[in-house]
């Protein structure tokens, strides 16, 4: 039986996310509703993607039956409310990265999760890239010895995107890119903390 899907927003992310999924030819996802804060854009992906409902707001994707989890891809400093609203009307979801904006808001977000007894899942994709398991498993192997130091880099341009250049749309180096390179360096260390 499918896994049915609910997307929380309309734009380029999202529309990644579902072309990445249906690119895979599985019939373990499908894709039954979108939501977005106007009806047109919510219409206009759910007729690209050939999704059967459209929501002119992100409380009917909310309260929708047939929605088991969903794809939150909206702007960073609205990932904690889009997950309470999910989580409070018994949606598993999977967020788009940062998960939210500070560490305070995690807590919140996966104590809620917790309490509802519903999975929660920042949405990192390299994690899963094929090339970073290869990595990994050659490191679990010992194959390059005991790891001493990682430099990590990933820079592209985008200071004119406007979602990274705004500090009140949770944008910013960190947030937005730098999650690649901490999340490299986390896994290589196993999580292990640094002492200084």
């Amino acid at each position: 039986m499918a896994t049915k899907w609910g997307i929380y927003s309309a734009g380029k992310i999202c529309h990644d996310f579902v072309d990445s999924v249906m690119s895979m030819k599985t019939t373990d996802h499908q894709f039954v509703a979108v939501g977005a804060r106007k009806l047109t854009d919510a219409q206009a992906f759910a007729k690209l993607f050939d999704i059967p409902k459209a929501y002119g707001s992100y409380e009917e994707l909310a309260k929708d039956p047939d929605v088991q989890v969903v794809y939150i891809g909206t702007v960073n400093s609205q990932h904690l409310p889009a997950a309470k609203l999910m989580l409070e009307n018994g949606k598993h979801i999977l967020m788009e990265k940062p998960l939210t904006i500070n560490t305070k808001q995690n807590e919140e977000l996966f104590a809620l999760a917790k309490s509802k007894k519903l999975f929660a899942m920042e949405a990192l994709w390299s994690r899963f890239l094929p090339s970073y398991e290869f990595a990994f498993q050659e490191l679990a192997k010992g194959t390059i010895g005991d790891v001493l130091h990682v430099t990590a880099n990933l820079g592209f341009p985008n200071a004119d995107v406007i979602r990274v250049a705004t500090k009140e749309l949770g944008g910013g180096t960190v947030l937005d890119v730098g999650v690649y390179a901490i999340n490299i360096v986390e896994q290589v260390f196993g999580g292990e903390v640094p002492e200084k």
